[in-house]
């Protein structure tokens, strides 16, 4: 009887060990991954505008206009699919080697915010 109960608290013991190893072993990746995105950040606030830029033309309002809400973070999700037509548009008909490379990090950009939706529901920016 006495052995049963020392086998059951054993593996309950090892059970909650476990649980704890892989509890904080997911709380230190999620810490990680919270840096990575922070990093992330901070590099695109950097890059976006000097990508704007780049690629302003006074030939093509509409696109200068969502590329300056992606910078403000006013996008929403339907100017981000009108963005990236553009921007592979651009990509495929710029004969400019800076001017397709800056549209290629956007087109990068807005591909990622879409995918984890990080886009406004609407018009409204503040």
């Amino acid at each position: 009887m006495s052995s049963d109960i020392f086998s059951i608290s054993a593996l309950i013991i090892s059970v909650l060990g476990l649980a704890a190893t892989y509890f904080g072993f997911v709380i230190k990746i999620s810490e990680r991954m919270t840096k990575v995105e922070t990093n992330n950040d901070v590099f695109w606030k950097i890059l976006e505008p000097h990508m704007a830029q780049i690629i302003h033309s006074p030939t093509h309002q509409e696109r200068d206009e969502l590329v300056d809400k992606l910078v403000h973070s006013c996008l929403t999700i339907a100017g981000a699919a009108r963005l990236v037509f553009m921007l592979e548009e651009n990509i495929r008909e710029n004969g400019d080697s800076g001017k397709k490379l800056a549209s290629a990090f956007l087109l990068a950009r807005v591909k990622a915010l879409i995918a984890t939706g990080s886009l406004l529901n609407d018009s409204a920016c503040t």
